[in-house]
């Protein structure tokens, strides 16, 4: 992930002004603005908004930003920004990526500053910090500061060239053109350049669609742990309440602890890294997952889901049922409520190779539903233990199955399928030698491939990242934490404390009489 992100910048703002704050289009408009007006008092940079339906501004690495800037200093020529204009806003219809460059060098904020700071709620993923700083010294190194620029005219010390580039910036302009038409005008406008330009992302065109259904709000919600734009500003206070705390509780529950590459550490959050470029596609489709939405592959459809039998949640009340629904998914798998399994993120999703699978995530999350609905958790129990072994020497089998189906939504049903047809074969008392025929066998699954290994050591000399997190994962397991009922992996974000002597047995409160298990185990032998 090298993606900085700038949406502070650009605030989102809804379009459809009431009609007696609107002005006509036609009336004068700006053909261009200067550069000095994206300082933070300034009264255009005031004025500015992005449509609320407007993609997030984190698609530019920092080399195509730091680029952009040097194309305006060079006086490059640069694309039109295209804007809609309505009550006292100017709406960016085209353009948000480099007018949010330009205030990114203007106002030294590069995801971290003062405008994006309160965005975020103060709560800044560490991946963004490193980008934030390694951008800012990327512009610094090759353009300079622009607070450099400004004070060079009164400053005689300041680098001629510096001085001069200040000097020719102000006859230096950006071009503006203006959308005709109402909102949904300029609406059907953002649509139709995304679409015949850089492409949007799919699920990021479906949550622009959907954005006023509970699902994109609660996956909106969850990604910035509560912060960001507010897509539920409009909502009582009581459900703006819940759905900030709910989300920013599930992002937690996702995405920590953090971890960086190679992996030296089993201590895994349960959907890899909280910003990343498939993120919001895997929250996305947990919240629809959890709340028995139908996500079956829809990329042949030429036209993007929107989730039409969804209706609009006008009050908050659905958003916070959608993210409830998500939480009790999630906590069969980590945490510490009663029906939690504590299933080890390093052994269910994650590769040998320390990649996030978050093909299995979705995958367990069906099964777990499946195990709920069927009353089968204590079966999954008794077995547990020979399944996780299995499931740590031959975890390839997952790789294998993400190759052929693809991951995500095409693969997480086959996925699912094969972790079923697995459990039912331990239960049936299958030994591993007869699993693996079973399922060479299968007319289902017959391409797998379990003695395959992800890595061959002898096309590579030096460790790779990936190498450096399998040598740690080889030598991680034979000695694990172990839970002191069903003998599965645990780790602590997942295990709670239990008397080995029972109270009712008379057994005491002492060290010696303790030992760490799965809260699902305690629960059901206390």
């Amino acid at each position: 992930m090298s993606r900085v992100n700038l949406d502070a910048l650009l605030r989102r703002e809804y379009m459809h002004v009431p009609l007696d704050k609107q002005i006509k289009y036609g009336e004068k408009r700006n053909e261009d603005f200067k550069i000095n007006e994206l300082e933070q008092m300034n009264f255009f940079f005031q004025s500015l908004k992005k449509p609320d339906f407007q993609r997030e501004t984190s698609d530019w690495t920092p080399e195509k930003i730091c680029g952009f800037i040097e194309s305006f200093i060079n006086g490059d020529l640069i694309p039109s920004i295209i804007m809609w204009y309505s009550g006292q806003f100017c709406f960016v219809i085209d353009g948000a990526h480099r007018i949010s460059a330009l205030l990114a060098w203007v106002n030294d904020d590069y995801g971290t500053g003062g405008l994006s700071r309160p965005y975020f709620n103060y709560d800044i993923d560490p991946a963004i910090n490193k980008l934030a700083e390694r951008t800012r010294t990327l512009v610094n190194k090759r353009v300079g500061p622009y607070q450099q620029y400004r004070n060079s005219l009164n400053n005689p010390l300041i680098d001629p060239k510096i001085r001069d580039r200040a000097i020719a910036m102000g006859s230096m302009s950006i071009k503006l053109q203006w959308v005709p038409g109402d909102a949904d005008t300029a609406e059907k406008s953002f649509f139709k350049i995304n679409e015949s330009a850089t492409p949007i992302n799919e699920t990021e065109k479906t949550l622009l669609k959907a954005r006023k259904k509970p699902n994109a709000i609660a996956a909106r919600a969850i990604i910035h742990s509560g912060g960001g734009h507010k897509f539920w500003e409009r909502f009582s206070e009581l459900n703006k309440e819940k759905i900030e705390a709910l989300a920013k509780e599930l992002n937690e529950t996702l995405f920590l602890p953090q971890y960086d590459t190679p992996i030296n550490t089993i201590e895994l959050p349960i959907a890899g890294k909280g910003y990343s470029t498939q993120s919001l596609e895997l929250i996305y489709n947990l919240v629809n997952l959890s709340n028995d939405i139908d996500i079956e592959d829809k990329s042949h459809k030429k036209q993007t889901p929107i989730d039409i039998e969804i209706q609009d949640d006008n009050d908050g009340a659905k958003t916070v049922e959608f993210l409830e629904k998500t939480k009790k998914a999630l906590s069969y798998i980590t945490g510490k409520a009663p029906n939690s399994l504590g299933l080890h993120p390093a052994i269910y999703f994650y590769s040998d190779t320390g990649r996030h699978q978050f093909t299995s995530l979705m995958a367990w999350i069906e099964l777990l539903k499946y195990m709920d609905l069927h009353k089968s958790f204590k079966k999954f129990i008794a077995i547990r233990r020979s399944f996780e072994d299995f499931f740590i020497k031959y975890k390839i089998i997952v790789n294998q199955v993400i190759t052929k189906q693809g991951s995500g939504v095409k693969g997480y049903r086959k996925l699912y399928r094969l972790l079923k047809f697995l459990i039912e074969h331990f239960q049936d008392g299958k030994t591993e030698t007869a699993i693996i025929a079973a399922l060479k066998n299968s007319e289902e699954f017959y391409f797998l491939n379990p003695e395959e290994i992800e890595v061959d050591p002898t096309k590579q000399t030096k460790f790779s990242s990936e190498t450096k997190s399998m040598i740690y994962f080889k030598h991680a397991f034979p000695n694990p934490q172990i839970c002191g009922y069903c003998n599965g992996y645990y780790i602590g974000k997942s295990a709670t404390a239990d008397h080995i002597d029972k109270i009712r047995e008379g057994g005491i409160g002492h060290v010696n009489n303790g030992r760490p298990v799965h809260p699902y185990c305690n629960s059901i032998n206390n």
